[in-house]
């Protein structure tokens, strides 16, 4: 639901910057000649689009990103930091809501995506207080 709400509201700025622009031109269509002050519309818009990708960051869930990966409910808990080729990343021990709680591994943030890091989590001495991640 969050993710299609960021893109309505990206949609609405970038049609707010658009109207903004045609409606600042020397001679704008006549319907646009009720904008009284257009660089304010465009100013909306872009105010828009800026929260647009505020709401994107915000809203970013592990769980949802390992729910696509691998069709089925997971809860996720941060078990800490971790460095993953070269970047310190945020580690997550996940298990699988459906079967019982069976821990399906850990998971780091990749980019725009989750990546599975389990091999790397249960290397001796990364998380000592947690060893099977």
């Amino acid at each position: 639901m969050a993710a299609l709400t960021v893109v309505v509201l990206a949609a609405l700025g970038v049609a707010l910057v658009i109207l903004g622009i045609i409606a600042m031109r020397d001679e704008p269509p006549r319907w646009l000649l009720r904008i009284r002050r257009p660089g304010r519309m465009l100013v909306l818009g872009l105010v828009v689009i800026v929260g647009a990708l505020i709401l994107n960051a915000v809203r970013y869930s592990i769980e949802e990103e390992i729910t696509d990966d691998t069709g089925q409910e997971v809860s996720c808990e941060k078990v800490g930091p971790l460095e993953i080729d070269g970047k310190e990343r945020q580690v997550y021990s996940c298990i699988a809501n459906e079967s019982g709680g069976a821990h399906i591994g850990c998971y780091a943030r990749d980019g725009d995506g989750a990546r599975e890091v389990t091999l790397q989590a249960q290397r001796p001495g990364a998380f000592p207080e947690k060893p099977d991640c």
